[in-house]
């Protein structure tokens, strides 16, 4: 039976799966504790985003993410049911050269 994979790896290696981003959420369900990603952290491992939301950081090969994706990424996390849309949604597939002041954003109904 191979020995068991330490947490630490465990975690760098599910952020770079999961494209360089990882929630404290994601940890959790893997069964990684909380301490290994503060421990991360204070050693420039991962970069602390927001509360619950870390990102490789660039000693770990990747290139900080761009405002834009971060935004993106911080609306999807905190309501997965956000669907980019009007000129958002264009610039987002390459379809206009316009880019906007401003994400826009479709909800799902509540009710």
């Amino acid at each position: 039976m191979p020995p068991p994979v330490p947490h630490r790896v465990q975690l760098l290696q599910l952020a770079r799966g999961l494209g360089g981003f990882i929630t404290a959420q994601e940890a959790r369900e893997a069964g990684i504790p909380q301490v290994e990603l503060t421990r991360a952290t204070r050693e420039d491992k991962l970069l602390r985003i927001e509360r619950g939301l870390y990102q490789l950081s660039t000693s770990a090969d990747l290139a900080p993410a761009p405002a834009e994706a971060l935004d993106l990424l911080e609306v999807q996390l905190r309501s997965p049911y956000a669907r980019p849309c009007l000129v958002s949604a264009l610039h987002l597939h390459g379809l206009t050269t316009t880019r906007p002041a401003q994400l826009q954003f479709a909800f799902r109904a509540q009710g």
